[in-house]
């Protein structure tokens, strides 16, 4: 089976509110709010979807530079501990948040 990035859930439980994600860092308590079209690419890599199809799916929908704003993102999630390296294949039985119609660039 081959590595891939995924939601360090164990790590960063986390409560979606109003299209807002709000992860709780368990081991240093800091809160991380993710923001603009974040909330539903983090459903999505909770429900199990890898990093490079978000990529691929983002770009088809909303094009390339939604594409480079997502992989920065993705970038930053995993430099942050948030999303990690893992051989085991995650799925959530939720259902993934449904695509917004115009794209804003997701933050932490």
């Amino acid at each position: 089976m081959q590595e891939r990035l995924v939601a360090n859930s164990s790590r960063f439980p986390h409560e979606t509110i109003d299209n807002e994600t709000i992860l709780f860092d368990a081991e240093t308590g800091h809160i991380v709010l993710l923001a603009g079209c974040a909330s539903v690419l983090w459903s999505h890599l909770v429900y199990g979807t890898g990093v490079a199809q978000l990529c691929d799916e983002v770009e088809s929908r909303f094009g390339s530079d939604a594409r480079a704003g997502t992989q920065k993102f993705f970038d930053d999630l995993h430099a942050a501990n948030i999303l990690v390296m893992s051989d085991n294949d995650v799925q959530s039985a939720v259902a993934p948040s449904p695509w917004p119609a115009q794209f804003v660039t997701p933050a932490l």
